[in-house]
């Protein structure tokens, strides 16, 4: 019998969806280095987008979420990103907050650097 899909990969899912429908184009899912993880990354024009999505009830303890210590595991893994893929791009990490009613995206929700 088939797993059911996690709440963590249905509010993937339904993340890339909505910035597809925003007009980015989506790179890659579920990027892992040993220096963190990184749930989404697209392109946004010229720009690389690292996404953090988090599935939540209140949009409002998503973002605290983001702990500097988690911040910094982005950081980590999006450099590993970009220099194994070659790429030379401006960077922007989101979050995108996946409610049951409602889908919330904070572009550059954070400033790495």
């Amino acid at each position: 019998m088939p797993q059911p899909r996690s709440v963590g990969t249905n509010a993937e899912d339904r993340a890339a969806e909505h910035l597809l429908a925003k007009g980015l184009t989506l790179l890659t899912r579920r990027f892992k280095s040993g220096r963190g993880e990184i749930d989404l990354i697209a392109l946004d024009g010229e720009r690389l987008v690292f996404v953090e999505v988090k599935a939540r009830r209140n949009p409002d303890d998503a973002l605290s979420a983001v702990t500097p210590a988690k911040i910094q595991r982005l950081v980590d893994a999006a450099a590993r990103y970009a220099e194994g893929a070659g790429l030379d791009h401006e960077w922007r990490f989101d979050v995108v907050v996946v409610c049951p009613d409602a889908i919330h995206h904070y572009p550059d929700a954070f400033q790495a650097w």
